[in-house]
């Protein structure tokens, strides 16, 4: 069993719940994102792998899960390792605020404090290893593409894609539609973010 913090709707912790019973009760817990930015002005996005039971084959933040009991902050970078096969140290990482997300669907109540994290990284492609049973690849997209499409200006870009099978590294055209769905304008924010975390300036999600 996993076990989370629960917390009240002020953020403030109320007790310990079993993951499954959380999600069905409509519990506020925390989780992490990992944004991973490259030098180069590239945001990296995960391909969701087509065996997930939710929203499979979508692209997402790179690297992201729940907090277990007793976790906080950079404890969430084992995501990071777990999902991409890659160790990230503190000093890479740059805390962007709380992302506070509420999705519901028939027998699931998700309410998420997501602690966002935007971690510079320029290692080769090679060096990463994603959990196969997790994410099916890596997309990096420039800063201004990303602008352009989840402002609705573009309906399709290209970017470089790894794939997590062959280990190549191809240009690939993907659609907005491609993306995770969210009611607030996420990646949009996030985006400009990476942008502002790449120049040196202060982030705030």
């Amino acid at each position: 069993m996993e076990w989370l913090d629960i917390y009240d709707e002020n953020f403030e912790r109320v007790g310990v719940k079993e993951r499954q019973a959380v999600h069905r009760d409509g519990d506020w817990h925390r989780t992490f994102h990992g944004w991973i930015v490259r030098s180069d002005g590239l945001l990296m996005f995960q391909l969701r792998s087509a065996t997930k039971a939710d929203y499979p084959n979508r692209f997402d933040v790179t690297a992201a899960g729940h907090y277990a009991a007793g976790e906080t902050g950079l404890a969430g970078l084992r995501e990071v390792t777990e999902e991409l096969g890659i160790q990230v140290g503190p000093d890479q990482l740059q805390y962007g605020g709380i992302r506070v997300r509420v999705r519901q669907q028939p027998g699931l109540i998700d309410r998420e404090f997501s602690e966002v994290y935007f971690i510079r990284d320029d290692r080769p492609w090679s060096a990463y290893h994603p959990a196969r049973q997790e994410v099916d690849g890596l997309l990096a997209i420039t800063i201004d593409d990303g602008l352009a499409l989840f402002s609705d200006r573009l309906t399709a870009i290209h970017g470089l894609y790894f794939d997590a099978v062959s280990g190549r590294v191809d240009r690939r055209r993907v659609l907005r539609a491609e993306f995770l769905e969210t009611r607030d304008p996420y990646f949009l924010t996030v985006t400009i973010m990476a942008d502002r975390f790449l120049k040196g300036q202060p982030i705030a999600i």
